[in-house]
């Protein structure tokens, strides 16, 4: 005795028309439903399959959309301000454009900020006047657009480091002699105002590499570091964090030592900051080339399209948007692919349309489609019947 499973003659196919502007409930033209007149029941020895037999949707879309016209950048303090461009259909120059008239809106370390276009390389440069380091927020959406993958955060990102404040000796030193209560303080105010009170451990022989670094360890808490210049022999203390000047005080014992020219107050000078972002791979202006149609039954297909994707997906058939911004696209199931659904009671059928990254795609006009719906049943042959075809024979189990 052998069970397989065969076309059901009491449950016979349906051929279902939609047409989205008929739907019982419109969300949108991305998300319609429709109540059945009469349920689909099916008992628990009937399997239920379904399959996209034809679409027709214009596509009218932008390239640049309300999923993906937002630029969230954040400068070293990750304070963010966000730009938002007009949802259209751009090419790399009108982009450009539109790009920088929203840029022109930034406001205290996103002043001056501009974007340029490299042919050559098919990657955007953001350079920023105010800030010293430029960063991406994982809630700007636009990241794919101008070069950088999605979901990228603030340090990801970090551009080539410019100085704000800064002061060097002027007089060349060696080796360097620090003594113990004698040469071994250095005072400071930092960008805040507050006064700072290091001491620098004692050494009768340090180099000025070593005597920086030692330095470094004291200062760098404070935002300001030490550096030494092999070549010239000199000092530079420098804060990156604020255009505000920091003061290395007269009542140091260590100025002499390290190569300031006179006790007295030295006050850094303001260094103009200018950092770079440059998108690490090609921009991607395509916007959104296909989309997912979807239903509300659950069905035997895997979906790793996203994290939470697995088996059980809803997912029916991916679309592929052909044509350009002002085209038709006609769908046709030419292989007569069919999804099995595990559905026993379906009162109705609600269609969502999703992008390539699966938000919510919302046609600017109507669209149709044809579902169809082909019942199995389980079928037990007795051991004098014979298989009736090679149809069946295929779904034997």
């Amino acid at each position: 005795m052998s069970v397989y499973y065969r076309e059901s003659f009491d449950y016979p196919p349906i051929r279902m028309f939609f047409y989205s502007n008929g739907a019982d409930t419109i969300s949108n033209n991305g998300n319609v439903t429709f109540t059945l007149n009469q349920a689909i029941q099916l008992p628990s020895n009937v399997l239920g399959y379904i399959s996209l037999q034809e679409l027709t949707i214009a596509n009218t879309n932008y390239n640049i959309n309300t999923y993906n016209n937002t630029l969230v950048l954040v400068d070293y303090a990750s304070n963010t301000q966000t730009f938002t461009i007009t949802p259209g259909n751009y090419t790399v120059t009108t982009f450009l454009t539109a790009l920088n008239n929203v840029l022109a809106n930034g406001a205290n370390n996103f002043l001056g900020i501009t974007a340029t276009y490299s042919d050559l390389t098919n990657k955007f440069t953001f350079t920023c006047p105010h800030t010293y380091t430029l960063g991406l927020s994982a809630n700007s959406t636009m990241n794919t657009c101008i070069g950088f993958p999605s979901g990228i955060n603030t340090p990801t990102y970090n551009t080539q480091t410019g100085t704000s404040t800064t002061i060097s000796t002027t007089i060349t030193r060696n080796l360097i002699s620090i003594t113990f209560n004698q040469t071994d303080l250095l005072n400071f105010t930092d960008h805040t105002g507050t006064n700072r009170s290091v001491q620098i451990p004692p050494n009768a022989l340090y180099g000025g590499t070593a005597l920086a670094t030692a330095i470094n360890t004291l200062t760098s808490p404070y935002n300001i570091t030490c550096t030494y210049n092999v070549g010239t022999q000199l000092f530079t203390f420098t804060d990156t964090t604020s255009t505000n000047p920091f003061i290395i005080l007269s009542t140091s014992t260590c100025l002499i030592n390290l190569g300031f020219s006179a006790v007295q107050n030295w006050t850094s000078s303001l260094i103009p900051v200018t950092c770079t972002l440059i998108s690490p791979q090609i921009i991607d202006l395509s916007g959104n080339n296909c989309f997912y149609f979807t239903t509300n039954l659950a069905t035997g297909n895997y979906n790793f399209l996203t994290l939470a994707g697995g088996s059980g997906s809803n997912i029916i058939e991916k679309i592929q948007l052909t044509s350009d911004g002002t085209g038709i696209e006609f769908f046709k199931n030419i292989n007569q692919f069919k999804t099995r659904f595990n559905d026993k009671n379906i009162t109705n059928i609600n269609i969502v349309l999703l992008d390539k990254n699966f938000n919510q795609w919302i046609p600017t006009s109507s669209w149709t489609c044809v579902l169809d719906f082909i019942f199995y049943e389980r079928y037990t042959e007795l051991s004098h019947e014979k298989v009736p075809n090679l149809f069946q024979q295929m779904y034997k189990r």
